[in-house]
């Protein structure tokens, strides 16, 4: 069989499709789709209304334009400041140092120290819990068996800690089997 020659498949779909296409369309087939192409209006955006971003935008203005408007403090503080002062010569410097010694003294006046706070005791002492209650009571009551109960404790001497010996056997490899 040659590629060129139709095969016996090939002769059955021709004929099959040779058939439908003789077919003539359903009886007003043109006229129902150009009915729907104009009956079809464009859809609008997932029903989103526009006032949904509307509302936003002129909050967004309305905050912009206050905070715009509004006096800086840097501006209250220059009005109320009171006038500059000519530098006064020191003698161990020019009028530089003095002028730089004042801007020091103005900025620090500005900004308060602020340093980390502090406990007033350190360590901050920490509520007693019930079962040191417990043990206040029991000897305030009974030392006798407080001391009878703890007193072996206190006698003792600590044990030293022994540790085993640890023995690692090695690995067996490929040469040494």
């Amino acid at each position: 069989m040659r590629i060129d020659e139709p095969d016996e498949v090939d002769r059955i779909l021709e004929t099959a499709l040779a058939g439908y296409s003789r077919q003539e369309p359903l009886v007003g087939l043109d006229r129902r789709v150009l009915e729907r192409i104009a009956q079809a209006r464009p859809r609008r955006w997932l029903g989103f209304p526009r006032w949904a971003v509307a509302i936003p935008l002129a909050a967004c203005l309305l905050v912009g334009a206050f905070v715009w408007m509004r006096p800086r403090a840097s501006q209250k503080q220059a009005a109320h400041a009171p006038a500059a002062r000519p530098p006064v010569p020191s003698e161990t410097g020019g009028p530089e140092t003095a002028l730089r010694s004042e801007v020091r003294a103005a900025r620090n006046k500005r900004r308060p120290a602020r340093g980390l706070p502090k406990l007033a005791e350190f360590p901050a002492r920490v509520p007693v819990t019930s079962e040191e209650r417990a043990l206040l009571a029991l000897a305030r009551e009974a030392p006798e068996q407080l001391r009878a109960a703890f007193g072996d404790q206190q006698n003792k001497e600590p044990e030293p800690i022994r540790l085993l010996e640890i023995r690692i056997q090695p690995l067996l490899s490929d040469g040494n089997q």
